[in-house]
C-alpha cells in the first residue's frame, strides 16, 4: 500500500488515504442505484455525510517542512493566486499604502485572480457528485409547487421571488428531457458543464436588466449556486408546514417531512461546498449560504456550536466581500444592490438575536459597520428599471418607507434592524466589562429605544389587540406582532441588566414581563393563523419563557409573603390564567423542534409553581427576616440573567422533590 512521505514521518502509515496518481483514477463504473440513491427513510437528528461518498480534498495545508517538492499531493494545489485573493482589506492592511497610490502612479490595480478556467479541483468524484445532485431536479414540477407555497406564506427569506421562479423556467426548459431520463452519462456531461460554468466569475457589472442577470446562472449557464438555492427553498419550506400538510403528500419519494429537509439541506450544502472550493461566494453563493442556515438551525437548534459556528460563517463572509462597509456600486444594477443591503441587514440583526439568546458577544458590531436599511419596496418593485423603477421609488418617504399601510418582510428588516442597534448596546451593558454610571447609560439606551420607536410610521406602531382587525393577511399581523414584542424585549433586557449590574428593582421589570406574556398569549391563541407558521413556535422560548418565568416567581413570592412590601402587585386571578393559557401554549411546540425540550421544561416549572400557589397548604403566616427577604432578591436575578439559553441548565438543575426550589436558594 502506497503511503506518503508525511504520514510516513509521522508513524501513521495505516491512515494514509494517499492515491498515487489522484487526477488520472478510471472514471466511476457505478450502477444507477449506488449513483441515485433513494431518499433516506429513517430521519436522524445527527447529519451523517451526504448519501454518496464524501469529497476528497487533496489540497489541505502544508508547513514549510512538509513541503518537499517531490510529494504528490502538491501537484493537485494550485497556486495561491489562482484559487483565492485576500478579499476586502481595510486602511490599516498591509496592502492599503500601495493600493493606495497605484493609482495616482498611474499604475492601475489588477483584478484578482480567483477561477482558473481548467480547475484541476474538478475531479471525476466532484463530476460524480455533482450528476448525484443534478438527479434530484427530475422533481423539478413538484419543487416547484413547493416555491410557490414559500413565496405565497412567508414572502421568503433572501432570495426573491421572481429571480427564483425565472431560474427554475429557464433550468427545466433547457433540461427537463435529460433530467427525466436521468441517464448517468448525460446527467455527469451535465455535472461538467454546471461545474465549467461555476468555475467563471459572475460578471454582474456586465447585466444591465434583471432578465439579463437571471441568464447568467440559469439555463445553458447553470451554476451550483442556482442548483443549491433551488433544492434549499425546497427544504425551508417544509420546515414550515406540519406533518398533515397536503403539499408533503405531492412527492412520495421521501419517507416523511424530516427526511425530505434533511436530503434537501443535504444536496444544498454540498452544492454550497462546490462553490466555497472554487472561489469566496459571490451574491448567490451568499444567498446560499444564508437560506442553509435558516435549515440548519431548524434541524439543530440555534443553541447548538455548529450553529454558532455557521452563522460566523456568513458573517465572515460579509467583512470578506467589503459588504460591511456602504453598499453601493454603479456598476451593479439596482436590485443587486439592494439585496445586498437586504441579506446584511438581516445578517446583522440575527447575530444581535443570537447573542441576546446565548449571551454572548456580538461579532458583527454596528460600531463597525455600516448597516444600510434596505428600501421598503416589494421584489416586483425592485427589479423594475427606468420610468417604472422611478415610479416604485415615488411610493417611498423621505427615509424609505413605503407611503402605503401595506406590511412586508423589508418593513419588518428595517424595524428590526433598528432594535437590533439597540440590542446591541444592551448586550454590552449585561455582558460587557463593568463600566461606570450604568443608570445613566441604561437610560440612554432607554431615550434611544423610545425615539426609535417614535419615528417609525404610524401604521407600525400599533396595539396588537387592535392588529387583527384589519383584515391583513396572517404574515403581515404576525410582523407587526413582532415589531411590538420585540420592542418591549429589548425593555426586558435592559431592565434586567439594571437588576444584575446596579441592583435595581423588579418593579419596572415586572411592568413589561406583564404586558410581553399577554402579548404573546393573545398570538398564540391564533391558531388558525400560526398552523401556516410552524416557526412561529421560537417566540415561546424567546421572549416568552424569560418573561412567564419572572411573572411566575415574583406571583409565587407575593402569594407565600402576603404581608410583605411589593414593589408590583400582581393580579392574582389574570395571572394565573395568563401563566395557564401559556403553559399550555408551551405544550403545542412539537416533540422534533429544537426548542421542545426547554419549552417542555419551562412549562414543567410554570405548572410547578401553579400548583403551589392554588394549594390550600400555601398560605400561611411565615415569619422572614430581613436578611432573608434580603437573599430572596438576590436570588431574583439567578434564573434570568439575560440570556435564554441558561434556562435548559438551570431548569434541569431543580431539585422538584425539595421544597427550596421555591426560593431559589
Amino acid at each position: 500500500m502506497p503511503t506518503c512521505g508525511r504520514c510516513a514521518r509521522r508513524n501513521k502509515a495505516d491512515q494514509c488515504v494517499y492515491h498515487p496518481a489522484p487526477m488520472t483514477r478510471p472514471r466511476s463504473t457505478a450502477t444507477r442505484s449506488e449513483l441515485v440513491p433513494s431518499p433516506p427513510h429513517t430521519a436522524s437528528p445527527e447529519f451523517s455525510p451526504p448519501q454518496t461518498a464524501p469529497l476528497q480534498s487533496h489540497a489541505s495545508p502544508l508547513s514549510v517542512a512538509d513541503a518537499e517538492s517531490n510529494d504528490p499531493e502538491l501537484q493537485t494545489i494550485p497556486p495561491a493566486d489562482v484559487r483565492h485573493h485576500a478579499g476586502f482589506l481595510g486602511s490599516t492592511s498591509y496592502s492599503a499604502v500601495l493600493t493606495e497610490n497605484e493609482s495616482s502612479l498611474g499604475l492601475g490595480q489588477d483584478e484578482p485572480v480567483c477561477h482558473s478556467g481548467a480547475n484541476p479541483r474538478i475531479s471525476p468524484d466532484h463530476v460524480q457528485k455533482g450528476a448525484e445532485i443534478l438527479s434530484l431536479l427530475r422533481d423539478m414540477p413538484i419543487f416547484e409547487r413547493y416555491i410557490q407555497r414559500w413565496y405565497n406564506t412567508c414572502q421568503g427569506i433572501i432570495t426573491i421571488e421572481p429571480i427564483i421562479k425565472q431560474w427554475s423556467a429557464l433550468l427545466w426548459s433547457e433540461y427537463a428531457e435529460m433530467l427525466q431520463n436521468q441517464n448517468l452519462e448525460e446527467l455527469r456531461a451535465l455535472s461538467e458543464h454546471v461545474w465549467q460554468n461555476t468555475d467563471r466569475r459572475l460578471r454582474s457589472e456586465s447585466t444591465k436588466t434583471a432578465r439579463e442577470w437571471m441568464e447568467l446562472s440559469s439555463g445553458k449557464n447553470l451554476r451550483w449556486e442556482v442548483v443549491g438555492v433551488t433544492l434549499c427553498l425546497v427544504g425551508l419550506v417544509a420546515t414550515t408546514v406540519p406533518d398533515w400538510d397536503p403539499i408533503l403528500a405531492f412527492n412520495r419519494r421521501y419517507k416523511n417531512k424530516r427526511s425530505l429537509i434533511i436530503a434537501m439541506y443535504r444536496a444544498a450544502d454540498t452544492c454550497l461546498k462546490f462553490c466555497e472550493e472554487i472561489c469566496i461566494p459571490n451574491d448567490i453563493g451568499m444567498w446560499l449560504m444564508y437560506e442553509i442556515n435558516a435549515v440548519y438551525n431548524y434541524l439543530h437548534g440555534d443553541s447548538c456550536y455548529d450553529s454558532w459556528q455557521r452563522t460566523g460563517r456568513i458573517l465572515n463572509a460579509i467583512i470578506a466581500l467589503g459588504w460591511h462597509q456602504e453598499v453601493k456600486s454603479k456598476d451593479l444594477p439596482f436590485f443587486l444592490v439592494e439585496i445586498r443591503k437586504r441579506l446584511v441587514a438581516s445578517a446583522f440583526a440575527h447575530d444581535k438575536w443570537l447573542c441576546a439568546f446565548l449571551g454572548r458577544p456580538p461579532r458583527l458590531s454596528y460600531r463597525y459597520c455600516v448597516v444600510q436599511l434596505p428600501l421598503d419596496l416589494t421584489d416586483s418593485q425592485l427589479l423594475s428599471h427606468g420610468s417604472e423603477l422611478e415610479a416604485a421609488l415615488a411610493t417611498l418617504d423621505s427615509e424609505g418607507w413605503s407611503k402605503g399601510t401595506r406590511v412586508q418582510r423589508r418593513t419588518w428588516s428595517r424595524a428590526w434592524v433598528q432594535y437590533c442597534t439597540i440590542r446591541e448596546d444592551i448586550l454590552e451593558l449585561s455582558i460587557g466589562a463593568p463600566v461606570g454610571n450604568i443608570v445613566e447609560r441604561a437610560r440612554e439606551i432607554q431615550r434611544k429605544a423610545e425615539q426609535t420607536w417614535d419615528t417609525l410610521p404610524e401604521y407600525l406602531r400599533q396595539d396588537p389587540e387592535d392588529i387583527w382587525d384589519h383584515q391583513r393577511p396572517p404574515i403581515e399581523c404576525l410582523y407587526l406582532v413582532f415589531i411590538h414584542i420585540e420592542h418591549l424585549y429589548n425593555e426586558f433586557l435592559l431592565q434586567r441588566a439594571l437588576i444584575k449590574r446596579a441592583g435595581a428593582d423588579t418593579r419596572e421589570l415586572l411592568q413589561v414581563a406583564v404586558r410581553l406574556l399577554a402579548d404573546i398569549i393573545m398570538v398564540a391563541g391564533k391558531r388558525e393563523v400560526l398552523r401556516e407558521f410552524q416557526d412561529s413556535h421560537l417566540m415561546l422560548s424567546s421572549p416568552g419563557l424569560p418573561a412567564a418565568c419572572a411573572v411566575a416567581v415574583e406571583l409565587l413570592r407575593q402569594e407565600q409573603y402576603p404581608h410583605q412590601p411589593v414593589s408590583y402587585p400582581l393580579n392574582r386571578s389574570q395571572t394565573i390564567q395568563d401563566l395557564s393559557v401559556f403553559a399550555n401554549a408551551l405544550a403545542w411546540v412539537p416533540a422534533d423542534e429544537p426548542s421542545s425540550s426547554i419549552c417542555a421544561q419551562g412549562r414543567k416549572f410554570i405548572k410547578r409553581i401553579l400548583d403551589k400557589i392554588l394549594s390550600p397548604e400555601l398560605r400561611a403566616d411565615v415569619s422572614v427576616t430581613g436578611n432573608q427577604l434580603s437573599s430572596v432578591n438576590v436570588d431574583f436575578s439567578v434564573p434570568f440573567s439575560g440570556n435564554d439559553a441558561e434556562f435548559m441548565p438551570w431548569l434541569e438543575s431543580i431539585d422538584w422533590d425539595s421544597q427550596s426550589w421555591t426560593m431559589f436558594s
